[in-house]
């Protein structure tokens, strides 16, 4: 398994542990000559490295954390 893929689930499980949904992907970019090798970014729909949403025990919804922060 590549690092990248390895970040990925370890991202994914990290947050799930502590009940937020998160969605990470892999992109991959190609070769880039001037690092003379192929590049795969990380991208999520995390926020400054936060979850923007709580997981809930219904599996159909999600509550935005920033409600949360708000009360």
């Amino acid at each position: 398994m590549n690092l990248a893929l390895t970040a990925t689930i370890r991202i994914e499980e990290h947050w799930r542990d502590r009940g937020f949904d998160v969605d990470v992907k892999l992109v991959e970019a190609g070769f880039m000559a001037p690092m003379r090798s192929a590049r795969t970014n990380v991208r999520s729909d995390m926020v400054n490295g936060l979850p923007i949403r709580r997981a809930t025990k219904r599996n159909d919804s999600v509550l935005s954390i920033t409600s949360m922060l708000n009360h």
